[in-house]
């Protein structure tokens, strides 16, 4: 069934204006006394730094074990697999509206490993084997951080959770760190509306539109 010109028109004009008026939301870890849509599973999230982790990131821990600071205690066990008791798990809550979220991008560290789930889907899994200074899957050096596209279907409207299980290998600082985008379009602009501005052209355009429709319509009974 062939469409309208008029149908062909207006529906152009609503994918250009919701690619226009797309918003991304950013996130990333960040230290939290006070917030409880960032904390871990000892409590409130700490800064923390170190001259090896990759710089221009907010890194944190469940304890001050940056550099000059507490060294944090082994996991049990090496090597490291999903079953291993991490030695701490940090929570990252935020909020989408409502809309169609188009693309996701998450990049992840962690001293000296980390698995990462997404609204519980697991995105990546710990290194299995055991390490020196967090050369692992997901690590602390810019090298060795973990960039993940994620699937746009992982989010949905409202709440949304990042997790984070943090593995402390040889017993040294440790800390995690995660920043990211999300792309989505709000359900709001799914009606357009033109701008004042627009009202004219929009107005010839669908005149002209209309116009060539008639136009066509009548050559087509002729023939």
């Amino acid at each position: 069934m062939k469409m309208p010109v008029t149908t062909i028109f207006l529906t152009t004009l609503a994918v250009f204006a919701s690619l226009g008026d797309a918003t991304t939301i950013t996130i990333q870890t960040a230290s939290t006394a006070l917030d409880p849509n960032q904390h871990n599973s000892f409590g409130a999230n700490v800064s923390v730094s170190d001259p090896y982790w990759a710089p221009g990131y907010s890194w944190i821990s469940y304890d001050n074990s940056g550099q000059g600071g507490i060294v944090n205690p082994d996991i049990p066990t090496t090597p490291v697999t999903l079953s291993t008791p991490p030695s701490a798990i940090f929570f990252q809550y935020f909020m989408i509206p409502a809309g169609t979220i188009t693309s996701a991008f998450l990049t992840v560290g962690a001293d000296d490993t980390a698995a990462v789930f997404v609204n519980g889907h697991n995105l990546a899994v710990p290194n299995n084997t055991t390490l020196t200074h967090c050369m692992a899957t997901i690590g602390c050096l810019t090298a060795e951080l973990g960039n993940f596209v994620i699937t746009p279907y992982l989010f949905s409207g409202g709440k949304n959770e990042i997790e984070i299980w943090m593995y402390q290998i040889n017993g040294d600082a440790s800390g995690v760190m995660d920043q990211g985008t999300i792309n989505y379009i709000p359900a709001s602009i799914n009606v357009v509306t033109p701008e004042p501005s627009m009202v004219f052209p929009l107005t010839i355009g669908l005149m002209f539109c209309a116009g060539m429709s008639i136009f066509f319509r009548s050559k087509k009974r002729k023939s």
